[in-house]
């Protein structure tokens, strides 16, 4: 009868199975247990956080996240800027509920700032939303609305966290 080798993460040296080990191989092309999995998608994501000193921050540094070396907008630096540049109004409409039998809601948003008008649109459905913003998805599609209409108003041009799908 032939002995199993034990499995071992390549990090910490945890005792792991196949499974895991296969998986891992494949997601990060190494072996590694779940714990140094999450660490490295962790690493990855490289979530920039809120400092005490956040007054000495850029709005860059205080106002977006870093996810897979690409920087996206948060919604609170989007109506940080706004209200620096004058907002005036923001004002929301539901579109539609229903497109080709599926759930898809859809908003129109229209903001105000420096007495400039700005329109943008904001969907949610099944598809492009978390497990856990599904029961969810009328005020999703009402924040990608308005952040996206933001983004046109401050001239922003990288896309805000909201905008993204699961």
């Amino acid at each position: 009868m032939e002995e199993k080798k034990e499995i071992r993460c390549e990090d910490c040296g945890m005792i792991i199975s196949e499974k895991i080990r296969d998986y891992s191989k494949s997601k990060y092309g190494k072996i590694l247990c779940f714990n140094c999995q999450k660490n490295a998608v962790e690493k990855e994501t490289n979530i920039v956080t809120k400092k005490e000193n956040e007054s000495e921050k850029s709005n860059e540094d205080k106002y977006t996240i870093l996810i897979k070396g690409k920087r996206f907008i948060l919604f609170d630096g989007l109506l940080a800027i706004a209200h620096e540049k004058g907002l005036k109004m923001i004002r929301t409409e539901l579109v539609t509920e229903n497109v080709d039998d599926a759930v898809n809601i859809i908003f129109k948003a229209v903001v105000e700032v420096d007495n400039k008008v700005f329109t943008a649109y904001g969907d949610a459905n099944d598809n492009n939303v978390g497990n856990m913003i599904l029961p969810h998805k009328i005020r999703m599609a009402e924040t990608r609305a308005v952040a996206r209409a933001l983004r046109f108003a401050c001239n922003i041009g990288m896309c805000s966290v909201e905008e993204l799908g699961d």
